[in-house]
């Protein structure tokens, strides 16, 4: 059985790793403030898929959980083209 701290723990962890990784795309930005306000965002964005997990769970069970991992990843590629292949 899991302690009761882990899902705090797990869910600290994930808004780490949403900052992180936003910092970590953000690289190409050398200014400080607004690379640290895209890992602000990246907090904000993995918050926000943290609350829909738990009605996606309570509706869907695992596949709702399924579901979601699957829209997320198949956001990425588009977020990306968006986002990053933007010219002018």
């Amino acid at each position: 059985m899991l302690p009761s701290i882990a899902p705090a723990l797990a869910g600290v962890g994930g808004l780490l790793a949403g900052g992180l990784v936003a910092w970590t795309l953000g690289r190409p930005i050398e200014n400080a403030y607004y690379r640290a306000v895209l890992g602000m965002l990246g907090v904000f964005g993995t918050a926000i898929i943290g609350a829909l997990t738990v009605p996606a769970h309570v509706v869907a069970g695992r596949w709702g959980l399924a579901a979601l991992g699957a829209l997320c990843v198949a956001a990425i590629p588009v977020a990306r083209r968006f986002f990053l292949d933007r010219t002018g």
